[in-house]
């Protein structure tokens, strides 16, 4: 059970982000099915994972409504 302000912080990792760099494909448009192999994540448990979620929410939300601010 990955949620999902867990999985946005994860996928928005440097690590990560550098890890879809190298192992995308493609020359126009870059793919990045073929760099999931190599993604490690590290998991917690369920009970921190929720907790996490719960604390991300109000930020992640702050995000987003920053990003249409800046937008408009």
């Amino acid at each position: 059970m990955i949620l999902t302000k867990l999985l946005y912080c994860l996928v928005k990792s440097e690590r990560i982000q550098r890890t879809i760099e190298i192992f995308s494909t493609g020359t126009t448009i870059l793919h990045a099915g073929k760099s999931i192999k190599h993604m490690k994540f590290l998991l917690a448990d369920k009970e921190t994972m929720k907790k996490f979620n719960e604390i991300g929410q109000p930020i992640l939300l702050k995000i987003l409504e920053n990003q249409k601010e800046i937008i408009n």
